[in-house]
Parts: structure tokens; sequence; C-alpha cells
């Protein structure tokens, strides 16, 4: 029953996210082959912002990091919330403290596109060695909301995370 619950709470979390910060649909004049193509060019771009990220947290690169996000983010884990520069400021502290991100994966299972916004549905797994040496893996749900910016570049604008209730497993 518990994991049932924790189930529909997430499908409720991610639903209202979605209509939240969803934007307008495609203008009327896109068909659906150039609108299929419009998705298909926007998730490879991800995919791509994907590796990246991944690369500037395995080496803990601040800057690199940081350039992943829109000025406005949010970042939600069920352990914290941070907003705008406080995602920057709280990686820098951590790097800089001697912390270090050893694993960073994303299984992507969805991308919906909607003209400058996509969200993402997957999962994330991270292994983290804090400053005193403690090893971590967190494992969770993660739901994405992307936003191309005027450059076109994809930038994460809401990052939020839940656990994995393991008796839902197959």
């Amino acid at each position: 029953m518990k994991g049932l619950i924790t189930l529909l709470a997430v499908l409720v979390v991610v639903g209202l996210a979605f209509f939240l910060y969803r934007t307008p649909t495609a203008p009327p004049e896109m068909t659906e082959a150039e609108r299929a193509q419009v998705a298909a060019e926007a998730k490879a771009a991800i995919a791509e912002r994907w590796v990246g990220y991944r690369e500037a947290e395995l080496a803990g690169d601040a800057e690199g990091y940081w350039s992943f996000w829109t000025p406005d983010a949010r970042l939600y884990y069920p352990t914290m919330t941070l907003a705008g520069d406080e995602i920057h400021e709280f990686l820098s502290d951590f790097w800089g403290s001697g912390g270090r991100i050893l694993a960073f994966e994303i299984e992507s299972y969805e991308v919906f596109v909607e003209e400058d916004a996509a969200y993402e549905l997957g999962r994330y797994g991270e292994t983290i060695q804090f400053p005193d040496g403690t090893l971590e893996d967190y494992r969770g749900n993660v739901f994405v909301r992307w936003i191309s910016g005027a450059d076109g570049i994809w930038r994460i604008n809401r990052f939020l995370t839940g656990p994995v209730d393991e008796s839902l497993e197959g």
C-alpha cells in the first residue's frame, strides 16, 4: 500500500509540474512531420547536453556545471531545495572542500518537447564522495524541465528527484 501511495504521489507531482510549467503548443502552421523533426533535434541536443553535464560533474568543474542551468533554475532533492545561484554556490563549496562526484548516470524514459521547453522523465544515479571520505550512492526518479535559450542551447530549468520505491521494482 505504501508503494502504491508513493507511486501515486510521484505521478501527481510530475503531472502538476508538467501542467504548471507547460508552454503553448507549436504554431498550427507546422506540420506533424515538422513537429516530429523539431522534437527529434531537441531530444538529440538534450542527450548531448547530458554528456557534457556528466563530464563537468565528474571533473568537479563548477563553472562548467553551472553552464547547464538557467539563472532561475530550481533543484529539488528529497533532502534539499536549491534555487538559482544557490546551485552553483553549493557545488562550488562541495568541490572546493574536497568532495567529488565519482559517477553520474541518467536513464531517460521519455522527453516531451513543447516549442522551447522539454520535459524529461527518467532515472538518475550518482556516487558521491563527501569531503570526509564517506561514499554515498543515490538513485531515484527524475523529472527535468529543459529550456532552450535565445542562443539555442538547452539548459536545465527544473530538476526534481524522488526516491525509487524498491517494493515496486520488478
